[in-house]
């Protein structure tokens, strides 16, 4: 099996009729490469392809497109190691703000991981794995998960006792208050 050249992982290559080459990736995701781009890869530095490795992935994960096309021209993956490197420099807490968003968005669910993640891995641009680990290791006290124990909700009942869970943000008590003061 081929390697990625991206991340160095297992992939699955195709080559389409115009020579573009496809590799599906587990970690970078579907990209395109066009022949030319291909051949000069090897010619870039160290630093850029490692960008590249990082950008790709990023921009699979966050765009929902099937495929990330790279093209013939440098350029295009010189744009989007640029784009990523905008994303990098936005605060944490903005980027704390949109997964929590992205989290509690959503409708109560017998699986309280599959479609929030799905939601956070396209805030975040990487694979619902690293967004399972990014989601685990928020600060405790920012989200939770809440569990209906009967799927009874605005008055209407199903046929299945599976309870729903859903994900919230914690409530922010009051500093006065929890120093025992009111």
């Amino acid at each position: 099996m081929p390697l990625c050249i991206l991340c160095g992982l297992e992939a699955t290559e195709a080559t389409a009729e115009d020579g573009t080459k496809f590799v599906d990736c587990p970690e970078c995701g579907r990209y395109s490469l066009g022949q030319e781009f291909a051949a000069d890869f090897a010619k870039q530095s160290d630093q850029f392809r490692a960008d590249l490795a990082r950008a790709v992935p990023w921009k699979f994960y966050g765009s929902g497109q099937n495929t990330v096309e790279l093209g013939n021209d440098v350029s295009v993956a010189e744009y989007l190691v640029a784009d990523l490197k905008v994303f990098e420099e936005d605060p944490p807490e903005k980027l704390e703000r949109e997964v929590v968003y992205a989290l509690t968005s959503g409708l109560p669910d017998e699986d309280e991981w599959d479609a929030p993640i799905m939601r956070v891995s396209k805030v975040l641009g990487r694979s619902r794995e690293k967004s399972r680990a990014f989601i685990e290791g928020l600060r405790p006290g920012i989200v939770e998960i809440i569990t209906y124990p009967t799927r009874e909700l605005e008055g209407a009942k199903s046929f299945t006792r599976t309870p729903l869970k859903q994900w919230v943000r914690c409530e922010k008590k009051d500093s006065a208050k929890s120093e025992g003061s009111e």
